[in-house]
């Protein structure tokens, strides 16, 4: 987030049929280095409700972000920040039976979410070689959602309930060194203790009992750790190496990931780039705490899934004002949780709350093409993008 002008104090105000935008920052003083800032929308569309399609006008939501800024001599530079954004959609079900085309025409929805994040950050510079940044946060989001469905007889049973609330303390802090003018480096840490209480209830109403998908209240974990160093080893050729390791304490899995990437200018007009990382990705925390029939947590162990990312990039300044890129790309996915004897895998999962099967990492998948992207920059007045790509992505389930 930007810090706000410290010269001098300016507002805005917009109005629109859709809702409002209020934003202010200026110096605390006159003369001073300190500065704030802040910014506020409000916005419902249900204004304009007639104009829209069936429910359009049951979307609402505003948000809040602030920062203040304050600059020392000798002690650096503290900031004080925040956002926050609470949103709703709200839908009704059909009254007539006739226009019951999809499920959804004979439910009510009333979605409400709300995330926000606050934290102090510090910059402490020793000299022109040594920077030292801390930042001490708190996040937290949650979402309420509940359905009902309508039956044939005009009755209304709860089919569904969505209650997740996360809360997270964050600390973290990098150090940025320049050894000398052909070498930086930037090393750092994040700690993120989770607290969380997810409640997602499913298949429940006047004619069937009450079946809890998840119920789970807790703590866990995450602790990261990096390295990354640039390094010109010509005055053609620059290097970025590093490393990457994570911990999730709440099933004690870690991964250890290594980062390359390599930039060789061959002439003014082009330039090759090469790049390899490794990479990771945990799964929504609703899903390790699945139960089978006889009350047992059955993916809790469930590992990380994990990439091979490859890409060869070539890049040709057609003219002054023209560039194409060309960039190939290979990915190869492993560990995928999947379900057994099935074509279900997580890579193609979409918006799937109430999965209530057991998990295992026997997946995989892959994903490689090629882009083209040709740039013509701002001049005589214009400026424009064309892009293509080709490829192909494939999958193994369980």
């Amino acid at each position: 987030m930007r810090k706000g002008n410290n010269q001098k104090h300016e507002q805005t105000l917009q109005i629109g049929v859709v809702g409002i935008d209020a934003a202010a920052e200026g110096p605390f003083k006159q003369g001073g280095k300190s500065s704030y800032l802040f910014n506020y929308r409000y916005s419902t569309l249900g204004f304009v409700a007639p104009l829209l399609s069936d429910n359009a006008g049951g979307i609402n939501y505003q948000d809040l972000s602030f920062k203040l800024n304050f600059p020392t001599k000798k002690t650096g530079v503290f900031s004080i920040w925040g956002l926050g954004l609470i949103d709703r959609v709200a839908a009704t079900a059909k009254q007539d039976v006739v226009e019951w085309v999809y499920d959804d025409d004979r439910e009510n929805h009333d979605i409400k979410q709300y995330t926000g994040a606050t934290g102090i950050s510090h910059n402490l510079y020793f000299n022109r070689k040594h920077q030292l940044s801390f930042t001490l946060a708190s996040t937290f989001n949650g979402v309420n959602y509940p359905v009902d469905r309508l039956d044939s007889s005009g009755y209304v049973n709860p089919k569904s309930l969505l209650n997740n609330k996360y809360h997270h303390l964050v600390l973290s802090s990098s150090l940025n060194t320049k050894f000398n003018a052909k070498h930086s480096n930037k090393t750092g840490f994040t700690l993120t203790h989770m607290r969380y209480n997810v409640l997602l209830q499913n298949e429940f109403g006047i004619s069937s009992a009450k079946k809890y998908v998840v119920n789970e209240m807790g703590n866990s974990s995450m602790i990261a750790a990096y390295t990354t160093s640039t390094l010109q080893l010509s005055g053609r050729t620059i290097v970025n190496a590093g490393i990457n390791a994570q911990l999730f304490t709440l099933n004690n899995t870690y991964r250890i990931e290594p980062r390359l990437g390599i930039n060789h200018q061959i002439s003014n007009k082009h330039t090759l780039a090469f790049a390899y990382g490794l990479h990771s990705r945990l799964e929504r925390l609703n899903y390790y705490f699945i139960k089978n029939s006889a009350a047992q947590h059955v993916n809790t162990k469930i590992s990380p899934t994990k990439a091979h990312h490859l890409v060869l990039g070539y890049d040709i300044n057609t003219s002054t004002f023209t560039n194409l890129k060309i960039e190939t790309y290979y990915q190869y996915l492993f560990d995928v949780p999947v379900i057994a004897n099935s074509s279900f895998s997580m890579l193609n999962l979409q918006n799937d709350w109430f999965l209530s099967a057991a998990l295992q990492n026997k997946g995989k998948g892959e994903n490689y093409g090629i882009e083209f992207t040709f740039d013509k920059y701002l001049s005589k007045g214009y400026y424009y993008m064309a892009n293509a790509s080709l490829f192909r992505s494939i999958y193994q389930g369980g």
